[in-house]
C-alpha cells in the first residue's frame, strides 16, 4: 500500500513496495492531502491496481515502465473514444493518461462551454466541478481511479435538471501496443519513498 505523507512541508509518499515498485498518476493523487493513493504496483513480473486488485502479466521483453504507460494510454484511448463526437471537449487534470487524452482529442486546455468533459481526477469535489463546467445536455467521462469512500453526491440539480450524461469508464488493465512513444514524451518522475515529490505528470516510486 501506497500512501501520501506531509513531512518538513512536503508531501512524500511512504509505505511498503516489498521489493517491487509503484506508478501513481499525477491525478490519482487530486483531493489527498494525507492517506492512501491509488497506485500500479510491480512485484514479481505482474502489474496490480490497488483499488480493486486486478493483475496483469509483465511481458518480459519489454521494460516494466514502458508496460505501465501502455496501460495508461489504454485508459487515455478509451476515455478518447467516448469523447470522439464532441464538438468542444475538455480534458480535465495534469497526469499522464489526461495529457494522452488531451493529445488524441486536440482538446483545448480551457475551452468554454464544453460539451464533453473527460475527467480523470476521481475526487469528489472533481466530479462535481466537471458537472458544473459541462454545458447543458453535455457529456462527462469519469476516467479516475474509482473513489473508495462513500460520499454525497446530488444527481437532481447537477445532472438531472440539466439533462448530463454521466459515462464511467472501467479502469481495465489492458496493454495498448506501440505507445512507447507516449512514454518516451512523458517518462516518469523518479521518487523513492521519504523524498519530497516534485510536480509531474506521473511518478514511479521505489524504495531505494
Amino acid at each position: 500500500m501506497i500512501s501520501l505523507a506531509v513531512e518538513n512541508g512536503s508531501r512524500i509518499f511512504v509505505g511498503d513496495l516489498d521489493g517491487g515498485e509503484a506508478y501513481v498518476d499525477a491525478d490519482w493523487l487530486s483531493g489527498v492531502a494525507a492517506g492512501p493513493v491509488p497506485a500500479l504496483l510491480v512485484r514479481k513480473s505482474s502489474l496490480t491496481s490497488t483499488w480493486d486488485g486486478e493483475t496483469l502479466s509483465l511481458p518480459a521483453s519489454r521494460p516494466d515502465e514502458h508496460v505501465v504507460a501502455e496501460a495508461l494510454v489504454h485508459v487515455a484511448v478509451a476515455a478518447a473514444a467516448e469523447a470522439r463526437s464532441a464538438q468542444r471537449p475538455f480534458v480535465s487534470g495534469r497526469g499522464f493518461v489526461a495529457e494522452h487524452a488531451r493529445e488524441l482529442l486536440g482538446a483545448l486546455e480551457a475551452a468554454e462551454a464544453p460539451d464533453l468533459v473527460v475527467e480523470t481526477r476521481g475526487d469528489p469535489d472533481s466530479l462535481v466541478d466537471s458537472t458544473r463546467r459541462v454545458a447543458d445536455l453535455g457529456v462527462v467521462v469519469l476516467a479516475g481511479v474509482p473513489n473508495v469512500d462513500p460520499f454525497r453526491f446530488d444527481l437532481y440539480p447537477d445532472v438531472h435538471v440539466r439533462g448530463l450524461h454521466v459515462v464511467a469508464l472501467p479502469l481495465v488493465l489492458e496493454l495498448v501496443e506501440g505507445s512507447t512513444g507516449a512514454q518516451r514524451r512523458r517518462q516518469p518522475v523518479h521518487v523513492r519513498l521519504g523524498e519530497p515529490i516534485a510536480d509531474a505528470h506521473w511518478y514511479r516510486i521505489t524504495s531505494g
